[in-house]
């Protein structure tokens, strides 16, 4: 095995461990409202998906593919109590009497299903011009500085199977939620307008723990390596705080982010509107 495809190896081995060896808290446990954090893919089951990504349940199945205790929306719970439990330690999230009657989660996070940082799943990487250089092993690989697996579009990926994860191991998009290129699809904002999350980033060096580092402008503000304005979060942001695009375009407005992040709106994000 080459030098380069051996660190491979051994950053994806390595990457569940990731957030236990650096200190980092993985998940908010349990998951709180005011962050935008929480991630359905964390108490989702190992079952099949529709063509949009969501997970089929049929009727009266209790095991998801490796024998783990579901509920009728194919989420992970504890047998003996009922609660809804995350996928790695089996924590509880929600506990079995804050759930609808169908089993569905509680609001708001029966409807901001699929938040997260979105520098978090990107790899580790130099830029030119923008854009990111990956590096690719002798069998063709990409992968960040650090070793780790990622796709053509720079995401951190699981190790032969596509889903994307953050710098914990976590899967927060399953490949059947990616377009057929493995890129996440476009998002929308509140009125309705399509937007590529990468025009909202902005381009960062990353510490040891593979989290941002922030510039500081001669005014004091925060800044990205390009110069432009950013919030603590790593998106660009106009001198009002709100959320634009690289065209300086709205996005979210300021007063509509929760712990500097914006509401992650999918084509496929779903929820039960009798839950809320």
């Amino acid at each position: 095995m080459s030098g380069m495809n051996k660190t491979i190896k051994d950053a994806d081995a390595l990457m569940h461990d990731t957030a236990d060896l650096l200190g980092e808290k993985a998940i908010d446990v349990p998951p709180r409202q005011d962050l935008r954090t929480f991630n359905v893919n964390d108490i989702l089951g190992d079952l099949p998906r529709d063509k949009h990504g969501n997970v089929v349940v049929t009727d009266g199945q209790t095991k998801d593919n490796e024998g783990n205790a579901i509920n009728a929306q194919g989420y992970l719970v504890d047998q003996e109590s009922g609660a809804i439990v995350e996928g790695q330690n089996f924590q509880q999230m929600f506990a079995r009497e804050d759930l609808g009657q169908d089993g569905e989660i509680p609001y708001p996070f029966c409807m901001e299903r699929h938040n997260f940082n979105a520098h978090n799943l990107m790899g580790d990487f130099d830029y030119k011009n923008g854009k990111p250089e990956l590096m690719q092993s002798s069998q063709g690989f990409f992968m960040d500085k650090k070793g780790r697996r990622c796709n053509k579009h720079g995401w951190m990926v699981l190790l032969n199977q596509g889903h994307i994860v953050d710098i914990s191991g976590r899967k927060k998009f399953d490949k059947s939620q990616l377009q057929q290129d493995g890129n996440l699809h476009q998002l929308f904002n509140y009125q309705g307008r399509r937007f590529d999350i990468k025009d909202v980033m902005g381009i960062f060096e990353k510490n040891a723990n593979s989290k941002i580092i922030v510039q500081k402008s001669q005014k004091g503000g925060s800044v990205d390596l390009m110069g432009r304005r950013v919030n603590d979060k790593g998106y660009l942001v106009d001198g009002q705080g709100n959320i634009v695009d690289q065209q300086q375009r709205l996005v979210f407005e300021k007063f509509t982010l929760k712990n500097g992040e914006f509401a992650k709106i999918f084509t496929f994000t779903k929820f039960n509107i009798g839950s809320i």
